[in-house]
């Protein structure tokens, strides 16, 4: 809605107010013009409180209920009337309350009472809680006990959800609406103990954010429906020994009622206590908002998640974890083939979603396997808490909620993480460091491949702690199998980037187990996340077992296009060792595809410095042509295979076989390469030198 047409609305509404009593000029005065995040006068619903009758108290047709967390659904504690809890102190599953039974709103006016607002003119609906259903309220967010549901509490205090119901309209009174160029106004506000006064709503209220809409966006003539929320302000409970006043201080600010105004015919069928929630539900027309407000349409190209920041973390720490972005697609169909990629892939679709400065895109494809919802953790973002915004033709995009991140992330020995963020790899790349969770590394997992978990490391020397030593027993022709000292090791290098099966992980920590050798912290530490995560199992007899998943690592010290080859190569070989029928289709390019240019790639491997990879591992070859085929698209298969021909040091020491492959033009290397993109494209909607389904 535009606002200089919302302040004409407001003068007019004004206009008429002013003339029904003066306190309502003085207040309108005062609060002229004020618009709630730069669309409506919070003031506007208060004057109406000003004169409208509240002579109709008594049990609405609005139904109250509270939507669990999924270990929670009761309260224990003294009991209150009708067998609610007066200590509000929230338990397990077995506790005798129930608190997903419904029970009416008190309503204070007729449109309340009748929950709903009819006829013709403008109204405003005033509701409020029962005791029993304040006291459950502030019961599962620690109002009482200064404890409450963790599972509320780590991700905001709540949010209140109302469903609401537009009546139809008929056609020629839409189209004079709308030929009119009138705005329809709907807006929604929480009412607070200290807008009473001797039981009785004041004359006069304070100016607060509203959550609203012009509802001509909304009519038509069989009906339409839509929910709005709104998270609770911060509210901080005191210990289980706060005074008696700090208690009443901190239900303050707790809502023990809302207002809902409408200009055309509505009613309301359920209010909702949930866990917070923000952003917008296109296919489910759902609409929530931060502490303070805003504006929906029902054709939305931003939200403004700046007040995410009131209600969710703003940084993370041992105690608290910032919030995650849940961005729905639709599935695609054929008919839009006209937003089809110019790739190769004529079935690649890209969604494009801006936060803040940075641009994401989003990978579609009408591969029924693919999940509607991507995660990203906003822990991932630049500007963790901005406005997100998208064209008008990104059709396929559905929604994006902030919900709470899971409390597994808080999940630490000492000072290191053990748990991962669960996301897309193409995420990790521009993660920056001041957003993780330790000092020196950050841990995630593969949310297309459970248990494969992508460590991050502040530096290659971080990683070098972690992995060298694990690459030599691994890799390393010439040192596989054995536990190399840290003499030993000396200034050997390792790689700059790793990647290693579950089977070879449980293989080193068994080995260093039996013999008796010293590892570092570092591998210790490697260890305890393995186990955490699954990716090893310890037995009863202390031996190791592989798990399910694999490990790889890429560090903050490589350079950005090195670390989206590195993870590109690295996520890869994570595919190769947990996926027997990727391997089936890399061991037939393997050995059907132009056998010199493989011939020429083993040598390279066993003359480079620094590489070293044992020409005798059928499993190793296999493993590394498909990461050095697939780790960039294959646009750049054969440049990047005639640039390795080109060199001095390969011109040196293999310069037949180079020769032949820049004759060739590194041709046997791009039909191998083609095989595998498709292979990859068909059954994960991955390509050549994309492993990610999201990128920025």
């Amino acid at each position: 809605m535009n606002e200089e047409k919302m302040k004409g609305f407001l003068n007019n509404i004004n206009s008429k107010i002013i003339s029904k009593t003066h306190a309502a000029k003085d207040f309108c005065i005062k609060n002229k013009y004020k618009v709630c995040t730069g669309f409506v006068c919070a003031v506007l619903l208060a004057a109406f409180f000003s004169y409208m009758a509240l002579s109709s108290k008594g049990k609405s047709k609005l139904l109250f209920s509270i939507e669990l967390p999924d270990s929670v659904s009761g309260i224990s504690g003294e009991s209150g009337k009708n067998g609610e809890s007066s200590s509000g102190e929230v338990t397990t599953a077995t506790s005798p309350v129930d608190l997903t039974e419904s029970s009416p709103v008190i309503a204070l006016n007729r449109a309340a009472k009748a929950s709903k607002i009819s006829g013709t003119r403008p109204a405003t609906a005033y509701f409020i809680f029962s005791e029993e259903q304040k006291n459950l309220i502030s019961g599962v967010i620690g109002a009482h006990t200064g404890g409450g549901n963790a599972a509320f509490c780590v991700g905001g205090n709540g949010a209140f959800e109302l469903s609401v119901h537009v009546d139809k309209i008929a056609s020629k009174r839409i189209a004079a609406l709308k030929n009119a160029s009138v705005q329809m106004p709907f807006s929604f506000g929480y009412l607070y103990e200290n807008d009473f006064e001797g039981g009785k709503l004041k004359k006069t209220i304070e100016s607060r954010p509203l959550v609203s809409t012009d509802l001509l966006e909304f009519v038509s003539e069989n009906g339409e429906d839509f929910t709005i929320g709104m998270c609770l302000s911060p509210v901080s409970s005191g210990s289980s020994d706060s005074s008696a006043g700090d208690k009443a201080e901190y239900l303050k600010n707790i809502p023990c009622g809302f207002f809902v105004y409408s200009a055309l015919p509505v009613s309301f069928t359920k209010i909702v206590f949930g866990k917070a929630k923000i952003g917008f539900d296109l296919e489910k027309s759902f609409y929530s908002f931060a502490p303070n407000g805003g504006t929906f349409s029902r054709k939305m190209t931003s939200f403004d998640f700046s007040g995410a920041s009131m209600v969710f973390p703003a940084q993370n720490t041992k105690a608290a974890i910032m919030p995650q972005y849940l961005v729905k697609f639709k599935k695609p169909s054929e008919s839009n083939s006209d937003e089809a990629s110019s790739t190769s892939n004529e079935s690649l679709f890209i969604e494009t979603i801006n936060f803040e400065s940075e641009k994401f895109k989003f990978y579609r494809t009408l591969n029924s396997n693919q999940s509607d919802v991507e995660v990203v953790p906003a822990s991932s973002l630049h500007q963790p808490f901005g406005t997100a915004n998208w064209q008008e033709d990104q059709t396929l995009l559905s929604s994006i909620i902030m919900t709470p991140s899971s409390e597994k992330l808080l999940t630490f020995s000492e000072k290191n993480v053990l748990k991962p963020f669960v996301c897309d790899p193409g995420l990790i790349i521009g993660w920056k460091a001041e957003n993780w969770r330790s000092h020196d590394y950050e841990l995630f997992e593969w949310n297309k491949f459970p248990g494969v978990l992508i460590f991050d490391t502040r530096s290659y020397a971080v990683q070098d702690a972690f992995f060298r030593r694990l690459a030599f027993y691994v890799e390393k022709a010439g040192y596989r199998g054995r536990l190399l000292t840290d003499m030993e090791l000396g200034s050997k290098h390792g790689y700059n980037a790793h990647d290693y099966s579950a089977e070879s992980l449980a293989s080193f920590f068994n080995k260093a187990s039996k013999d008796g050798f010293a590892l570092n912290q570092k591998e210790y530490l490697l260890c305890e996340i393995l186990l955490a995560n699954g990716v090893i199992v310890k037995n009863s007899d202390g031996t190791f077992t592989a798990g399910q998943g694999a490990l790889i690592s890429i560090s903050q010290q490589s350079p950005e296009y090195l670390r989206r080859q590195f993870i590109a190569h690295e996520c890869w070989h994570g595919i190769f060792f947990i996926d027997a029928e990727f391997r089936n289709a890399v061991g037939a390019v393997y050995y059907t595809m132009d056998q010199t240019c493989l011939e020429f790639l083993k040598v390279f491997w066993e003359t480079q410095p620094g590489l070293g990879y044992d020409l005798a591992d059928t499993y190793l070859m296999h493993n590394e042509l498909m990461a050095y085929l697939m780790q960039q698209g294959t646009a750049y298969t054969k440049p990047y295979f005639n640039s390795l021909a080109k060199r001095p040091s390969v011109q040196r020491n293999q310069k037949e076989l180079a020769d032949y492959v820049l004759a060739v033009q590194s041709a046997g290397f791009e039909d191998a390469a083609k095989i595998l993109d498709t292979y990859a494209f068909d059954n994960w909607c991955f390509n050549a030198g994309r492993v990610w389904l999201v990128s920025r």
